[in-house]
């Protein structure tokens, strides 16, 4: 029971982790763009 607790844990900061990752990346990304194009 605890095992699976664990692996499931692990499941959830790696989807809020890849969330993060993508909101931070949408938010930057046209900085980038516009950097890029100047």
């Amino acid at each position: 029971m605890v095992e699976l607790a664990c692996r499931c844990n692990l499941i959830g900061s790696i989807v809020l982790y890849i969330c993060i990752w993508l909101v931070c990346l949408l938010c930057f990304l046209p900085f980038c763009v516009i950097e890029s194009k100047t």
